[in-house]
């Protein structure tokens, strides 16, 4: 008999835990997230802003597609002779203000090469293939097509292909 009532008391118990559990009410959290540069409640977003945080997609490394490090490119420690580039290509962008003064630069050494945009769809493919990340990248290429250096300044670009003047 005392088991009966020790089970009758804990399922009355359990049916009134049950009963303050389905009332139980929380507070509203408030929502911060980046808007435009700065932080701010989104509850205080326009309409547009907020439909847009809505269709964001969070980011999570383990979703990430894995890729592999680029293999680096040796700079000047290169032993230059006339072979050592055949081709350059110079990767730019509409946008970037630091492709004009690596142009230039290239020019004013006598470089003949071929501008590559990124901003069309050729040319990207050309930038993943070869692991460009940033413009302006100067690519050097030699008879084979294998890399033989990489510049993104107009000062790497003068010193480079100084010193490949010299060995010519």
């Amino acid at each position: 008999m005392e088991r009966t009532e020790e089970l009758r008391a804990i399922d009355e118990e359990i049916a009134a835990l049950e009963t303050s559990l389905a009332s139980v009410q929380g507070k509203k959290a408030e929502v911060y997230s980046r808007i435009v540069g700065y932080y701010r409640s989104v509850k205080n977003w326009n309409s547009g802003k907020r439909e847009e945080y809505r269709e964001r997609v969070l980011f999570s490394a383990d979703s990430a597609p894995k890729t592999h490090a680029r293999k680096a490119a040796p700079q000047q420690e290169l032993p230059i002779d006339e072979d050592t580039t055949s081709s350059v290509l110079l990767f730019t962008r509409e946008s970037c203000p630091n492709c004009p003064p690596v142009r230039h630069a290239l020019s004013a050494e006598g470089v003949s090469f071929e501008e590559v945009s990124a901003d069309t769809s050729e040319g990207m493919l050309l930038a993943v293939r070869y692991g460009i990340l940033s413009t302006p990248t100067v690519l050097c290429l030699g008879s084979e097509g294998e890399e033989t250096a990489r510049h993104h300044s107009p000062a790497q670009v003068r010193k480079f292909f100084a010193r490949q003047a010299a060995y010519a």
